[in-house]
Parts: C-alpha cells; sequence; structure tokens
C-alpha cells in the first residue's frame, strides 16, 4: 500500500491549475533551488512537488520510487509489534538495502534472529539457493525457536562479569573493543570500532566511532561526543543524561535511548561570527526513545537546541 501510494504521487499533480504556464513557472522555480542546493538534504516533499523534480529524482524508475516510498515512510511502531519468531537473511554484500538495515531489525524486532549469508547480495534466494532453502527450512523445522527469559539473563550475566578494566584509545587508528569494560575513553582516533561492548560509560573526543550492538550505561552520562562522527546501530543507551553531544554527528539507527533526566542534551557551542548557540543535527532510524521530554520512536533528522535537550 505504501508503495502503491508513492508510485501514483510520483505521476500524479499536487497542485490545481492557479494561473496559465503554472507548471513552466514552478518548474523553473524548482531548477533554481534544486542548483541551490546540489549536495544538500532535500526534503521529501520537495521530490515530489513538480514534474522536473520527480523526474530529476526519480526518473521514473519503480526501484527508485520504491526505495524513496521506503526511506520516508516510518514504520518504527510496528517493528517492535512483530511477535512471531523471526529469521533475518540478509547478504554482505548487499548494495540496495544497507546490512546496517539488518543489525537494526535484529535489535528491534523482539525474539529475531540474523543469520548473514556471505558473499550474497539483494537477491538471496536467486544467487544462493540451497543454502537460503536450507537456513529457512531448519529454522521453520525448529521445535521452539523462542528464547526464554532465563536464557537472557543467563547471557548478560556472564557477558558483564568478565571486565577488561578501562579501554583506551589515543591517536589511534581500526582500533577494536569488544566485551566488557569498566569505562572507554576515545581520544583523536579514525575509524574506532566498538562491537558487543558492555560498559558503563564512553567519552569519544575528535574521533570518528562505528558501534554495533553495545550496552552503554547506567551512568549519570553514558555516551559523551565532543568533535567527532559516531555511527550507532542496534543496541541500548541509558543514563541520568543518556546522551551528551557538542560539535558532533550522530547517527542512530536502531538505538534504544533512555534518560531519566534527558535522553539526549546537546552541549552549548557558539557560532563565532553571529555568537549564537549553534542547535545540533541528530539522525534516528527506528530509535525508541524514553525520557520526560519524550516517549516513543524517533525516525528522521532532528534538531536539538542546548536549551531544549531531548
Amino acid at each position: 500500500q505504501v508503495y502503491s501510494r508513492f508510485l501514483a504521487q510520483s505521476g500524479s499533480r499536487l497542485l490545481p491549475d492557479i494561473f496559465p504556464q503554472q507548471d513552466a513557472f514552478l518548474d523553473r522555480i524548482a531548477e533554481t533551488v534544486l542548483r541551490r542546493a546540489a549536495g544538500k538534504p532535500i526534503p521529501d516533499a520537495w521530490i515530489l512537488f513538480t514534474s522536473l523534480t520527480r523526474e530529476k529524482f526519480l526518473q521514473a524508475d519503480p526501484v527508485r520510487i520504491a526505495a524513496f516510498a521506503t526511506a520516508v515512510e516510518d514504520f518504527s511502531p510496528l517493528i517492535g509489534r512483530i511477535i512471531t519468531p523471526t529469521l533475518i537473511l540478509w547478504g554482505t554484500q548487499d548494495s540496495i538495502a544497507s546490512p546496517r538495515t539488518a543489525t537494526l531489525l535484529a535489535s528491534q524486532i523482539p525474539n529475531a534472529r540474523l543469520k548473514w549469508m556471505k558473499g550474497a547480495g539483494h537477491v538471496l534466494m536467486k544467487e544462493q539457493p540451497k543454502e537460503f532453502a536450507g537456513t529457512l527450512l531448519a529454522f521453520l523445522r525448529e521445535p521452539d525457536k523462542s528464547l526464554s527469559i532465563t536464557q537472557v539473563t543467563e547471557t548478560a550475566g556472564s557477558f558483564a562479569a568478565i571486565s577488561k578494566g578501562t579501554g583506551r584509545c589515543q591517536d589511534q587508528s581500526c582500533t577494536v573493543f569488544e566485551g566488557s569494560y569498566d569505562a572507554i575513553e576515545i581520544t583523536n582516533c579514525r575509524s574506532v570500532l566498538l562491537k558487543n561492548v558492555r560498559t558503563p560509560s564512553v567519552r569519544i573526543l575528535e574521533s570518528s566511532v562505528i558501534i554495533e550492538n553495545s550496552h552503554i550505561g547506567p551512568n549519570k552520562t553514558a555516551l559523551s561526543a565532543c568533535r567527532s562522527e559516531i555511527v550507532l546501530t542496534g543496541g541500548r543507551i541509558e543514563g541520568e543524561i543518556a546522551v551528551t553531544s557538542e560539535e558532533s554527528r550522530l547517527d542512530f539507527a536502531g538505538v534504544t535511548i533512555v534518560g531519566k533526566e534527558a535522553a539526549v542534551k546537546v552541549l552549548a557551542s557558539e557560532d563565532p561570527r553571529s555568537g549564537r548557540s549553534v542547535p545540533a543535527a541528530l539522525f534516528f532510524s527506528v530509535c525508541p526513545i524514553q525520557s520526560p521530554r519524550y516517549s516513543g520512536y524517533l525516525h528522521g533528522a532532528r534538531v536539538i537546541l542546548p536549551d531544549r535537550p531531548l
């Protein structure tokens, strides 16, 4: 239904005729805007606004239209309501649906299992039919695919019991952290990976970091980012203030963020030209948020002001 609606919109007129040569006039405006906005994010509504923008971005291509529909439609509230035991099969070389999406879905669908098919692209059943069919049939034949509360508790307990102390990275590249730590501190590092980490706090300064399936917190401030770029997929962050950001770019996908005081707080930084506080743009994809100021899912870009935490 979503795809059909956007397919219809992509070729429909969104405005009635108001004056002669209206379409040509709007096309000239759109062309000017597109030139000036080159390389910048384009609001969804602009893409469907005129025939010129529809042609430029969608090109009457059903694949593009389907991708656009999926990107702008927010399915966040539905994903967590899937209670059926779920097998997610995903190709490691999928260039159409990012493997990051698989991790997001696995983190947000209760009782989901993620199986990677190495070397496969987007059409798994065609590229690797035997492995696909075998994996699927084995899953369907399992007598009980549910994961009990006891199993979850035991896994979390054994994981938390083994600590590696404080993990540090300074002036390095491609450092990998896995397992349990008392804290993690990252300063002036590039391409750092935190994978399946459990720690009360992570401090990141002037670094680029990827965080996958990790539990950060609880702590007064669980994740602190300053002048850094961080991509987070899956996992959970919780604290009095779960996340603080100062002049940083944060991209969350399928991350549960819980803050007793605030889920995300932006620390004030001033524009040297105007002297005004600079708001922070954070990106969320299917992220459950819990705080006194917000409760629910976030999906899309969100501008957060220093005096208005999330």
